[in-house]
């Protein structure tokens, strides 16, 4: 750029974390559904996931991906997730032999295309398998929108 050290600038006064915004939100959402059910950020051997559904068994992680919206997927969040369920603490906290294949799903938001399965609130029975994982899915949820 032509700006020289003295010269003005406009700059956001603060930048938002999309990614960590979703997380919240979907952490509301879910809350708002399975109340006490839910944990957030369990200390796990491997890391934290995003959320545990203790009853459900399942773990989710939250994405602010566009790529979900599509047939495709990203491999590193699939390790990711995939490595929380397998790890030893996790299947002590809800209480599982280690035979037991936990269920995995990424929340994604939907944007573009609103397909009617998009809903403002969580519903597991609405998980979409991504096709080429064993118990693995994802589930896309409307973002909140202002009608002015």
């Amino acid at each position: 750029s032509n700006t020289k050290l003295g010269d003005k600038i406009s700059i956001p006064p603060f930048w938002i974390d999309m990614a960590k915004l979703f997380e919240f939100y979907v952490l509301g959402l879910l809350k708002d559904k399975y109340k006490s059910n839910v944990i957030f950020q369990f200390n796990a051997n491997y890391g934290q996931p995003d959320y545990i559904l203790v009853n459900e068994r399942i773990i989710i992680d939250a994405k602010y991906k566009p790529i979900y919206q599509t047939s495709y997927y990203d491999p590193e969040n699939i390790r990711q997730v995939s490595g929380y369920a397998r790890d030893s603490k996790i299947y002590s906290l809800l209480n599982l032999d280690h035979n037991t294949v936990i269920d995995c799903l990424i929340i994604y938001p939907e944007k573009e295309h609103l397909p009617t399965n998009v809903v403002e609130q969580i519903d597991l029975s609405d998980k979409l398998p991504i096709d080429k994982f064993v118990r693995f899915y994802k589930l896309p949820v409307r973002l909140p929108k202002i009608n002015k």
